[in-house]
């Protein structure tokens, strides 16, 4: 029988970089990087989460600190893969929130919007 390892972290938003990737490297998981920035915004799966050994936890990146309350502008994802949708909204400082595979259809906020770094969107893809 395989060992089972927990995610033991508490919430990482807003933990540096560093301090996350060497959490995960003493929980014994990989990690995958989405956006850029010195702070993890998110984590996938949740902190507490039952994982295998060696699993990946993707980290969403962001500006440190000091751009806490800054805003960007909603960038529109409708059409693109999620894997490049996961990829823009992240590069814009924003947590993701998926359902489905395949093509954006749906997203929220709308594109467009003005919306605080290190907000979660939600874009459901299909087929």
């Amino acid at each position: 029988r395989e060992e089972r390892y927990t995610i033991t972290s508490l919430t990482l938003n807003y933990v540096s970089l560093n301090i996350a990737t060497h959490m995960h490297k003493t929980a014994r998981l990989k990690y995958k990087l989405f956006g850029s920035g010195d702070t993890v915004y998110d984590q996938v799966p949740a902190a507490g989460v039952i994982t295998e050994k060696g699993s990946v936890v993707n980290l969403t990146l962001g500006p440190s600190e000091k751009m806490k309350g800054a805003t960007v502008i909603m960038p529109a994802l409708l059409g693109l893969s999620l894997r490049d949708a996961i990829l823009k909204a992240t590069m814009n400082g924003l947590s993701v929130d998926m359902e489905g595979s395949g093509v954006i259809v749906k997203q929220f906020p709308a594109c467009g919007k003005r919306v605080t770094i290190g907000e979660k969107c939600k874009i459901v893809a299909k087929g």
